[in-house]
């Protein structure tokens, strides 16, 4: 007769083997014998939690726990059961009396940890996962998850080391080498990300999630061919992910193919129609060809969307840039808001809200330091802005650190700006914390973010605090909403006082214009002819330069009839892609305006462009956002500029830049009072000679185009909120003395 010894033992082998209706059956033979088998009571238990019967499974193993209170591993199993009842609070119970029972019971503590991290109790879950470790050092999984856990914590350095030793123990881990990556990502080490994402897909190519990461990190660091693969990747693994549509078309738009990137786009929003991102791109991606037929439906879903959820769902949150890029004019409350809602998620994506500076004690020293930071030293509108003020601040009372995170294009504005700081660093590698460290151990009194929330911005780095006082300056123009940024540099013709309400920041007023210029800027000494430009040797021209995402109907409408007032008058703009000439031309033709009337500009050497400008008869601003450093060009070249202004900052700027050069009478409110002063002027070529000339007289002497003029204004600016700083008083609004 077989013994109940021999029954189990074959039970549990047919158990192992995954026979388990065999295995249940000898269970309950043994327990007709003998009811009050602990030991089968809990195998039992463990078959039918393993079936999904986990109410039987908690039974079972209850009634084998009150037979033999003391066996651990009862206790461990209960709370599996528990656990895969959704009882967490009790199975963390059952743990902890098999802890109690067995001190050094790696499995319990690996499964407690596990549970406290499903509650959310972090720091009890990584005591949890950590002695599990010292139990059993070679388990990869509890170092995963205890990496998961600080990178919940955003303590990237021991998320960075607990994954690395889970794959060190299982080089196959494909999960741990993903979340790696992650981290590596998140804090901008992009070549590490991108060596341990090809090791996970090397393991295994189906992975959707890995392809768009890679992707992502390939995006960032503009090598867009190698995006484009990966996306197309992800897309063939789950065709049904909006945002790698969308990503998709951000690289084809990226590499100057914007009809395959609508395509893209239109995808993106077939799959993910309430997407507010996705919703944007197509905006955009409409606007840049100038193809504006479905906008206005298109915006107004936009801002329903925004307005529901009021920037509190992350689903629905879009890139602060995007609000002032919509093709009508919106409340400076909406950019207000939309900015709060992303400084949160740069401070939550670092773990650094409500973080204050260190309050690192500063070397004894006479000069104040400043530090710029911006990704943009290189061939670009505000690489061309700064080199002169950086040149030209008094090394006297001020050291002058530079910190970048962009690309070097090896051009000479690179090289200038390189050698017009006392100290220039790349911080380009550097992980978020890494460059904060870098600034923080430089000890900048005055950390200037040149760069604010436009393309590639790394604002991550300004939430660690790096230094006392943090100041957003000339590359986003409006309020970052940020905790972390106390200043926000400004004059008061494009942030009037009635409208600082806009801002988070204090306002720092500078004199004059606050945009920043170069004296060195160097000029084509020839001005091509009209008929080297493409332009008809007589007419009017009307010029406007700015890129075709900023060319809105209403105002395109507004200068084609300028066209059919005035004949032989021509639009002399930019030339972006082939899409958006097309599609201006078939406007204007259906204005019964010819389309050589309409002349498109070709990309030549910025000298060359600032030269030919001297061409144009009166410069057309844009609205609702503005030329800015185009502005600034067309007006240095000698060019009256006319421009609509409203109530954001994007939307003044140019209004900014005619003030400061005692041409306030060029600055319009109303659409219809703009029309009317620009047809004004082309009917009564006289009169705008005459301001051509007295333009001319004014930039003679004029500081506006002088950075060693511009540095000591914003010296004066630096000297009093560092002097508030050191009297221990809160920042307040300044003015430049």
């Amino acid at each position: 007769m077989t013994t109940i010894s021999e029954a189990l033992q074959a039970a549990i082998e047919f158990h192992q083997e995954g026979d388990l209706g065999q295995a249940e059956q000898l269970y309950r033979q043994i327990l007709q014998i003998v009811p009050n088998h602990a030991e089968t009571l809990h195998l039992l238990g463990i078959l039918a939690s393993q079936v999904n019967q986990s109410d039987v499974a908690i039974d079972l193993i209850s009634q084998a726990i009150a037979l033999q209170p003391s066996t651990p591993y009862f206790h461990y199993n209960l709370a599996l059961a528990l656990e895969e009842n959704g009882e967490r609070e009790a199975a963390i119970t059952s743990l902890q009396s098999a802890l109690s029972l067995d001190p050094a019971y790696p499995r319990a503590y690996f499964h407690l940890g596990l549970f406290q991290q499903q509650s959310g109790q972090l720091e009890a879950c990584i005591r949890s996962f950590h002695r599990a470790i010292e139990l059993q050092p070679d388990e990869a999984v509890a170092h995963f998850r205890m990496g998961v856990a600080f990178d919940d914590l955003r303590n990237m350095e021991a998320a960075i080391g607990s994954y690395q030793e889970a794959i060190r123990l299982r080089p196959s881990y494909v999960e741990a080498l993903n979340n790696l990556g992650n981290v590596y990502k998140s804090q901008g080490l992009s070549e590490k990300a991108i060596e341990v994402y090809r090791q996970a897909l090397s393991l295994n190519e189906n992975q959707p999630d890995i392809h768009l990461n890679l992707g992502n990190v390939y995006y960032s660091e503009s090598i867009f061919g190698s995006a484009e693969i990966e996306y197309r990747k992800s897309i063939a693994l789950r065709p049904d992910h909006a945002d790698v549509h969308k990503l998709l078309g951000d690289v084809l738009h990226e590499t100057g193919r914007p009809e395959e990137a609508i395509e893209s786009y239109r995808t993106a929003l077939h799959v993910a129609p309430q997407n507010a991102a996705v919703l944007l791109a197509v905006i955009n991606a409409e606007q840049h060809i100038c193809h504006w037929e479905k906008l206005d439906d298109l915006t107004s879903k936009l801002l329903t969307l925004l307005e529901k959820d009021n920037f509190t769902n992350k689903k629905v949150m879009i890139a602060p840039l995007g609000i002032a890029s919509l093709p009508i004019a919106t409340a400076p409350s909406l950019q207000r808001r939309s900015c709060e809602a992303w400084a949160r998620q740069c401070s939550s994506a670092t773990g650094n809200d409500q973080r204050p500076f260190s309050g690192k004690q500063r070397s004894d020293r006479n000069k104040i330091r400043i530090g710029y930071l911006s990704g943009d030293y290189r061939t670009h509108p505000v690489g061309y802005l700064v080199a002169d003020l950086f040149e030209s601040h008094d090394r006297t009372h001020f050291d002058i650190y530079g910190y970048s995170f962009g690309l070097n294009d090896g051009s000479e504005i690179r090289q200038r700006i390189e050698k017009s700081f006392d100290v220039f660093r790349d911080i380009r590698t550097h992980s978020f914390q890494a460059a904060a460290e870098k600034i923080e151990n430089d000890e900048i009194d005055i950390l200037v973010d040149l760069q604010g929330y436009t393309q590639n911005c790394r604002t991550e780095i300004l939430t660690f605090r790096p230094a006392p006082i943090q100041v957003n300056y000339l590359g986003y123009a409006g309020t970052m909403g940020a905790d972390f940024i106390d200043y926000n540099l400004v004059d008061e013709f494009v942030v009037p006082s009635e409208h600082q309400s806009n801002f988070t920041e204090k306002l720092a007023y500078l004199p004059g214009c606050f945009m920043v210029n170069d004296r060195h800027r160097e000029i084509a000494l020839r001005t091509p002819s009209r008929e080297e430009a493409g332009l008809p040797a007589d007419g009017f021209v009307l010029c406007s330069f700015n890129t075709s995402i900023k060319i809105k109907r209403p105002m395109f409408q507004c200068w084609l009839r300028l066209l059919k007032r005035i004949p032989g008058s021509v639009l002399w703009l930019r030339e972006t892609n082939v899409l958006a000439t097309t599609n201006l031309r078939r406007e204007a033709n259906s204005f019964g305006i010819k389309s050589d009337r309409i002349v498109f500009a070709p990309r030549v050497s910025m000298p060359e462009h600032l030269a030919r400008q001297r061409l144009a008869d009166l410069f057309l601003d844009t609205f609702p956002y503005n030329h800015h450093s185009t502005a600034s060009d067309a007006l240095r070249m000698g060019v009256p500029m006319i421009t609509l202004c409203g109530d954001m900052v994007v939307s003044r700027v140019a209004g900014s830049l005619l003030k400061a050069l005692g041409r306030s009478e060029l600055i319009c409110t109303r659409l219809d009072e703009y029309e009317a002063l620009a047809l004004d002027f082309m009917e009564k070529p006289e009169r705008l000679a005459e301001i051509r000339r007295q333009l001319d007289e004014t930039l003679k002497t004029s500081t506006l185009y002088d950075g060693s003029v511009f540095a000591k204004g914003i010296e004066n600016i630096y000297r009093s909120i560092w002097e508030r700083y050191r009297r221990g008083d809160p920042p307040q609004t300044i003015y430049s003395t």
